[in-house]
């Protein structure tokens, strides 16, 4: 026999006795185990459910830090949108500029200004579509630096600070002015 175990030195020789002993003896060993189990169940049940808590915390807060990304990702997106689309209108409004001017010096019934006309108002109507909207000022209305700019200053008769002619149309998208509408100011 051997210590601390019961194993017989051949297993043919095991008997009724033999078993019940090893039976006696690994319900021993389980019992003693299992008192000093339930007081490390007790212990492990505890740092368990503290370490439940401690991960469902740990999912709350990555849950809201995801959440927070998402919208500033969102945000970013459309911001970067926004510029993007502010760009090409500042590189497209000089073309319709020249549009403008080449409609100013055409003559009524002439097919070339018809055409330019034709041109002008369907790249009006995209700009239309991508939210773009055109400042146009009258003359006689008051100048107003946020979405217009004074080119030059003139003496007139009427109201100071009154647009006097406008030189070109300005463009804006909701609140953002992307250039101001060029005009020329009474003194």
């Amino acid at each position: 026999m051997q210590s601390g175990r019961f194993l017989p030195d051949d297993p043919a020789r095991v008997t009724e006795t033999d078993e019940l002993a090893m039976r006696v003896k690994d319900v021993s060993l389980r019992t003693r185990r299992t008192n000093n189990s339930e007081v490390e169940m007790a212990a492990d049940l505890e740092q368990t459910r503290a370490d439940r808590d401690r991960f469902h915390d740990l999912a709350r807060h990555a849950q809201s830090q995801l959440e927070n990304y998402r919208a500033r990702t969102l945000r970013e997106i459309s911001q970067l949108e926004q510029r993007t689309l502010a760009r090409f209108v500042l590189e497209f409004v000089p073309v319709l500029d020249n549009l403008e001017l080449a409609l100013s010096h055409a003559t009524d019934g002439d097919s070339t200004a018809r055409g330019v006309m034709m041109i002008y108002d369907e790249m009006a109507q995209v700009l239309r579509r991508l939210g773009v909207q055109s400042l146009k000022p009258e003359p006689g209305d008051e100048f107003d630096p946020h979405i217009h700019e004074a080119m030059s200053v003139v003496d007139d008769s009427g109201p100071s600070r009154a647009i006097v002619e406008v030189l070109s149309q300005g463009y804006c998208i909701g609140d953002q002015v992307l250039r101001p509408a060029r005009v020329v100011v009474a003194r």
